[in-house]
């Protein structure tokens, strides 16, 4: 089960290298990752209990089950916008895709 902070390490990993969103300014970027790892714990958070090494204790939180990533319709339509290169006819598409930085 991933957890928030390991949700948002993973999204700024991919979207570093996503050809469409390469043109995002900068300050936008930490807004726009905060934005899509919400969207993906909406659909699809579960709460967890995660125990601390050291710390014999546990704290509850929102995490996401890799299981529902993979297979989810969401995921899809992320993985769809990391994927394309930049071309009219492909970014002309990406209007109706959620993660889409297009206006």
């Amino acid at each position: 089960m991933l957890n928030l902070a390991e949700l948002q390490r993973y999204l700024t990993a991919a979207v570093s290298s996503a050809p469409l969103l390469a043109g995002m300014e900068q300050p936008f970027l930490p807004h726009y990752l905060q934005i899509v790892s919400r969207k993906l714990l909406l659909f699809h958070g579960r709460r967890c209990v995660s125990r601390h090494k050291g710390s014999g204790g546990s704290s509850h939180g929102i995490g996401v089950r890799l299981c529902d990533l993979v297979n989810s319709p969401v995921m899809a339509e992320l993985q769809e916008l990391l994927l394309l290169g930049p071309g009219a006819e492909q970014e002309r598409d990406m209007f109706n895709n959620w993660f889409s930085a297009q206006v």
